[in-house]
């Protein structure tokens, strides 16, 4: 091989491995763009779950909070009942006594228990808005029918997911939750009636508008159990009762 050659072929080898080069380059480069892609998006992925978490201690927290404060928020007002009944006792005024405690249990601003039956209601299990119709999850309107239901059935007191259900109470959907008594709930929904258990039973299992809801179709869950005690808490806002009576006037005659 002359010096010609031997200079053509060293050029054309030389080429070759730039070339080579710059295709190891360029595929070093998309593996390195990838692997900082991947990174970021485990980071990214991973600082989503840290923040759920962290929101989800925040929401079982509040929600602890709540429970506590609604818990002891009961008991003084028990406290206060008790102190008023002795006092009107200590006075003489027995009858007077007997009387508001009457009308307390009336109003539903104590707790009762007794004889009862629990009704859960919950949505289609795995519930998929582009494939099941709107009917697969519970709205306002099934829980209030639910109610009229044990009241027409002899119920004396109704509460959902904890909260006493009393004539100004009102049930509405406000987005995906309920609104009962301006406290918001998500399903299951647990309605607590106190009452005849077997004709609330019976009422229940045999009602054609819920049986309707629970076919394949529409896959809603609704559950009823009889119970030797329900525990029905008391009305949460009875301190502040007057602001569900607030329109109330008394219309004098301009005679």
């Amino acid at each position: 091989m002359n010096d010609h050659k031997l200079a053509k072929w060293l050029s054309k080898t030389a080429n070759k491995q730039k070339l080579m080069l710059l295709v190891l380059f360029l595929l070093f480069g998309i593996v390195v763009s990838n692997h900082i892609s991947m990174v970021q998006e485990t980071n990214k992925a991973s600082s989503l779950v840290e923040s759920y978490n962290e929101l989800q201690k925040e929401l079982n927290s509040l929600t602890a909070t709540n429970e506590q404060l609604q818990t002891e928020n009961q008991e003084l007002q028990q406290e206060r009942e008790n102190v008023i009944n002795t006092v009107l006792e200590r006075e003489g005024y027995d009858q007077l006594s007997e009387e508001i405690s009457r009308i307390r249990i009336l109003a539903g601003f104590t707790e009762v228990r007794g004889e009862g039956v629990i009704v859960t209601l919950n949505d289609k299990p795995d519930y998929d808005p582009l494939r099941d119709p709107v009917a697969s999850i519970i709205h306002d309107g099934n829980i209030r029918h639910v109610v009229n239901l044990l009241i027409n059935s002899g119920a004396a007191a109704v509460s959902i997911n904890g909260i006493r259900v009393v004539n100004t109470s009102g049930i509405y959907c406000i987005g995906p939750t309920i609104l009962c008594n301006k406290e918001r709930m998500t399903p299951p929904y647990r309605i607590s009636a106190l009452g005849p258990a077997s004709m609330m039973y019976n009422a229940v299992v045999s009602d054609q508008v819920i049986n309707q809801l629970t076919i394949p179709e529409i896959g809603i869950i609704a559950n009823v159990e009889k119970i030797d005690e329900v525990v029905i808490p008391p009305f949460n806002e009875a301190d502040n009762f007057e602001q569900y009576i607030n329109q109330l006037e008394v219309v004098k005659n301009e005679d």
